[in-house]
């Protein structure tokens, strides 16, 4: 029987959400070997409206490209998190910038509160990154269950450090 792991990122359209979740989704099929597909959603609005990603992994083949029960979800907005924390599969995880989301507690589901904006700042000097430094940016201390680990997603594809100047 093949493993299927879900993640669905959701949040507002201009964070970043399918940029991040095609990033993923090449990471896990490229260093992890896994089977990927994605969907996204997204409103009329290019900011503003909502905007979600899901990604369905698995060591075979994948029969239903759709999220049944999410194992991650990355929550950017409070609509997000309201509209998508009871989907959740049993022991799932959802990750919040408590800067950004007010997140009540979830039957069966872990909720994660990281400094994620402040930690997008910090590595690359702008807030607009969130989308990149929120799926990897955390995966050093394990504090994200993705499949296949840090190795999925090696050092050199994540942003360590800030930039040089232009």
């Amino acid at each position: 029987m093949s493993q299927r792991y879900e993640i669905r990122l959701a949040g507002e359209g201009g964070q970043g959400m399918i940029l991040a979740g095609a990033i993923l989704a090449e990471a896990a099929a490229i260093y992890d070997g896994r089977n990927v597909v994605m969907t996204q959603a997204y409103a009329p609005q290019q900011r503003g409206g909502f905007t979600e990603t899901e990604l369905v992994l698995s060591d075979g083949e994948i029969d239903y490209p759709k999220i049944l029960a999410a194992n991650l979800l990355l929550a950017l907005t409070q609509d997000a998190f309201n509209r998508h924390s009871r989907q959740m599969a049993k022991g799932g995880l959802i990750l919040v910038d408590p800067s950004l989301v007010d997140a009540t507690e979830v039957e069966d589901a872990d909720i994660e509160r990281l400094p994620l904006k402040e930690m997008a700042i910090e590595v690359t000097g702008s807030a607009m990154a969130i989308n990149l430094v929120a799926p990897g940016g955390d995966l050093g201390t394990n504090q994200v269950r993705l499949p296949g680990g840090p190795q999925c997603c090696p050092e050199e594809t994540l942003l360590r450090e800030k930039p040089p100047p232009q």
